[in-house]
């Protein structure tokens, strides 16, 4: 799968399109591109004497065009760079609205930017919601902060449930803006049934929260948030991603759930991906999961005696007690996922959901289990 921007050989397309790519001969693709004024056909191959060259074409490496399959979409820009944005045999495929943000989290693997994107973004998925395949049952929502589009989020959604009313959508959120209540409403009013809000809390006190979010007050925002969207009856996931400030805190912060939070209808606690802003922050952020492990084990079973429906993300089980296993989840993203030498000797290695193949860095103790 395209995830990484690759640079095309050749072509003679100079404007970004979407090409919704379909298989026609052996080395070649007819592509047929949505953009927004006609519909045209562009052959996508790594030979040149496959291709027609007095019509539009893009000739990528071998090794690039077979990564391409057909109903995936791809998003083709004139400077000659191309990537697959929709991949048709994927279940992690995700509208992505915006590289800015409201927090700068200290362990971001995707650190945002100040540019004035979204307009550009919303314009882009607006586009792609139209081209996606009729029986499509999951998409999730990420940025960025998706909810700095405002209005341009509510319309989003909107397209998504007059195309797909029975879609599966995860969006993803710090929550700090759904401290409006009437942002909240207007987002219950589109009646989507399967909306999952994604939403980060990373301590039960305010000043870790707001340190590791590098936003001041953004605790006391992102609680007013959970709070009115769970009069709207919202379904909310909370999202720990445990590092070196929050770790001490785990078991408490899961009381603090408990008691204030009730209302969730799940809880993940997350190991960490090992890129963006991480590196940057190591010495303050970086912990290796088996420092932890016990932490986690009070943490995990506490929410589970009293009913809570909780999961671990994100962490091998070797790195996890063994009581802890059932919780854990293969929640990274197919095109992510890491396994290692020493995992092909693991009894537990198709039940385990891997590391970040992303990481720049891993913990010492990945080891397999006999």
């Amino acid at each position: 799968m395209l995830n990484n921007t690759v640079k095309c050989l050749q072509h003679n397309v100079f404007q970004e399109v979407l090409i919704v790519y379909s298989y026609n001969e052996i080395l070649i693709g007819k592509c047929f591109v949505d953009n927004s004024h006609e519909q045209i056909e562009i052959q996508i191959g790594f030979e040149t004497n496959n291709l027609q060259l007095d019509s539009k074409y893009i000739l990528l490496n071998k090794d690039d065009f077979n990564c391409i399959e057909s109903g995936d979409i791809l998003l083709f820009r004139p400077n000659g760079t191309i990537r697959i944005i929709f991949s048709e045999n994927s279940q992690d495929n995700v509208l992505f609205l915006t590289e800015q943000c409201n927090n700068h989290c200290l362990m971001c693997s995707q650190p945002p930017k100040s540019r004035n994107d979204i307009d550009y973004f919303y314009l882009l998925n607006s586009k792609l919601i139209d081209l996606l395949p009729l029986g499509l049952s999951k998409i999730g929502i990420t940025g960025g902060e998706p909810t700095l589009l405002k209005e341009k989020l509510i319309c989003l959604l909107s397209q998504i449930e007059n195309r797909f009313p029975e879609i599966e959508i995860q969006l993803l959120s710090n929550g700090r803006n759904f401290e409006d209540i009437n942002y909240v409403h207007a987002i219950s009013e589109i009646g989507l049934k399967k909306l999952l809000i994604g939403i980060p809390l990373h301590s039960d006190y305010y000043l870790d929260h707001d340190y590791i979010a590098q936003s001041e007050n953004a605790f006391n925002q992102t609680l007013k948030g959970l709070y009115n969207l769970a009069r709207y009856n919202f379904n909310i996931e909370l999202r720990v991603v445990i590092n070196k400030i929050n770790h001490v805190r785990l078991h408490k912060t899961s009381e603090y759930i408990f008691r204030n939070l009730p209302f969730v209808c799940h809880v993940a606690f997350m190991g960490m991906e090992y890129t963006g802003l991480v590196p940057k922050n190591s010495k303050e952020i970086w912990i290796d999961p088996i420092d932890y492990k016990d932490e986690l084990k009070k943490s995990v079973l506490n929410l589970s005696s009293w009913g809570m429906n909780v999961s671990i993300f994100n962490l091998p089980l070797c790195l996890i007690d063994k009581s802890l296993h059932v919780y854990a989840q293969k929640s990274i993203s197919d095109w992510k996922i890491k396994y290692f030498e020493q995992c092909e000797e693991c009894i537990l290695r198709f039940n385990c959901g891997g590391d970040f193949g992303t990481s720049l860095k891993y913990s010492s103790n990945i080891n397999p289990v006999y």
